[in-house]
């Protein structure tokens, strides 16, 4: 594995990964008849809720990026409607099913990603308000609690960065490494959230 993804630390330097996912639904178009829509989220109500939530904050960030997670190079911090959670980082790359890229940022501490409840669900009124003020009221959603974990460990992300694909094109303007990751659902249509 690769020395600065073990330790976390190259050159007096610290980074964080930030993984970018995209909605399911836009790369698995598939022509389903109501009835077995109606049955699909009869039988899986939690999961529809999650492919309607990600649905709809496509449509409003006009963005296939709808959700991204941070990690350390060890674990990854998955923040979800459902709570946050905790997943070694290579299980993490393996098994989320429209991750589609990850940002390499350069910090000047190391990313504390530890002090976070695990489980515990969130509302999605607060991340309404957020977007809606442009950053002013604070709340726990992804791009938010990602931000603030930059911001802990040195980095200058503005308050008014709201939505997950607003982080991403933030984070390569400053000049962060970006990857594709090939080989997941999001990039085997040779599409990707993150550009061509």
């Amino acid at each position: 594995m690769n020395k600065s993804l073990d330790s976390n630390e190259e050159n007096g330097r610290f980074y964080a990964y930030i993984l970018f996912g995209c909605a399911v639904s836009d790369m698995r178009k598939r022509r389903l008849g109501w009835w077995r829509r109606i049955r699909i989220i009869y039988r899986y109500p939690s999961k529809s809720f999650i492919f309607l939530l990600a649905k709809l904050t496509s449509l409003i960030s006009n963005s296939r990026i709808v959700h991204c997670a941070v990690s350390d190079g060890q674990a990854v911090l998955d923040i979800t409607v459902r709570g946050d959670w905790y997943w070694p980082f290579l299980l993490y790359i393996l098994k989320y099913p429209s991750l589609t890229c990850l940002v390499r940022v350069s910090l000047v501490r190391p990313i504390d990603i530890d002090d976070y409840a695990v489980g515990i669900p969130k509302k999605v009124f607060p991340t309404i308000l957020r977007w809606l003020s442009r950053g002013l009221v604070d709340t726990d959603d992804c791009a938010s609690t990602v931000a603030k974990c930059l911001r802990e460990a040195g980095a200058d992300i503005p308050r008014h960065i709201v939505k997950p694909v607003e982080l991403h094109d933030y984070l390569l303007k400053k000049g962060h490494k970006h990857v594709h990751l090939a080989g997941t659902v999001a990039t085997q249509d040779n599409r990707s959230c993150c550009g061509p």
